[in-house]
């Protein structure tokens, strides 16, 4: 990982990642995805638009490279 991708996967909460892998790439309901975090329905729906919208603002602010993909998969890493 080089140091452009650090600083785009810092840019995106854990809490928002965690959600987005949860509800869009796993295929939970956020009432699922709520009883397995603990959170609020409302809370799970809120902390994964964020991390949606700030994915789409990074990658608005890059040039459209092949990079940018690769970037929103390094936002999204499961911590290992």
């Amino acid at each position: 990982m080089n140091a452009r991708s650090d600083n785009t996967a810092a840019a995106l909460k854990l809490v928002q990642a965690s959600m987005i892998r949860l509800v869009k790439l796993r295929g939970l309901s956020i009432t699922r995805a709520s009883g397995a975090t603990g959170q609020l329905a409302a809370r799970v729906t809120i902390n994964m638009h964020r991390g949606l919208k700030k994915m789409v603002a990074l990658a608005a602010t890059r040039d459209r490279s092949a990079s940018n993909a690769s970037e929103c998969r390094v936002m999204l890493r499961e911590d290992t």
